[in-house]
């Protein structure tokens, strides 16, 4: 713990004076606070920024949950402006911070920053997560690695209150399903394409399943791809490491 201290207290005196660094991912360029500079590497979640990169059109609304720093937050507020709009959930404090100084550094404004975790209800619930500054795998389901425990707010889907959503992107460690249960009405209604990314053993440690997974989003006439190509749920329901897949509405799905 003592190493991390001392480079809490370089950093502090560093960013003093220079308090931001420019870094490239995946081609695409951010300002970000000095201390997390490295916190990339240039092909980060490629898969990820090239869904964003592709879909995001002027005039969009991105729902981004599981925003972390918000580097996809900020690269969809790039492209669906000036008259689009971006809505970014985090529901970890610490990285929720962070993620504000990330937004102002770039200078972007059309993100509105929410502080629930998108799921099956809304009220409150239990979110676990690590000691580790900035960790991206913080989890609504209890998970090695994640010993505290805090209290958040929660919010399904359908009652967000949106005239419009073209893109979701989902990051949610472990709560993929619980969010689907509380998003039958906002999908049916906005029709969204969606990237999502899979954490099976979160899912199987909160006690659910892949299939319950497949058979949420397939019910509401969404298929599922994998670099243009459709997957069968034989293949989804064998994976054991975290995935990713795009979901385009069918189009014969009201």
């Amino acid at each position: 713990m003592l190493p991390q201290r001392i480079a809490n207290a370089c950093y502090k005196v560093a960013e003093q004076f220079v308090p931001y660094a420019d870094v490239a991912i995946c081609g695409e360029h951010f300002r970000v606070p000095l201390r997390w500079r490295k916190w990339w590497f240039q092909a980060h979640e490629s898969d990820t920024m090239e869904f964003v990169r592709s879909y995001c059109k002027p005039g969009m609304v991105f729902v981004d949950i599981g925003a972390h720093f918000g580097i996809y937050s900020i690269t969809a507020a790039r492209r669906v402006a000036p008259s689009g709009k971006v809505v970014s959930f985090e529901p970890c404090w610490r990285t929720r911070e962070i993620l504000r100084r990330f937004i102002a550094a770039n200078e972007v404004a059309n993100v509105e920053l929410r502080e629930e975790a998108i799921c099956h209800t809304s009220g409150t619930t239990n979110f676990f997560t690590s000691d580790i500054p900035g960790d991206p795998a913080n989890t609504l389901a209890p998970f090695e690695g994640h010993p505290n425990q805090v209290t958040i707010r929660t919010l399904r889907l359908d009652d967000l209150e949106l005239s419009r959503c073209d893109l979701l992107k989902i990051d949610a460690e472990g709560a993929e399903n619980r969010i689907f249960q509380g998003a039958t009405a906002f999908l049916r209604k906005h029709r969204p394409e969606i990237f999502l990314s899979v954490h099976p053993k979160q899912i199987r440690c909160s006690g659910e399943s892949l299939r319950e997974l497949w058979d949420s989003f397939t019910s509401l006439g969404f298929i599922a791809y994998v670099h243009q190509h459709t997957v069968t749920s034989g293949w989804f329901e064998a994976r054991d490491e975290w995935f990713d897949v795009v979901l385009i509405p069918a189009k014969s799905s009201s």
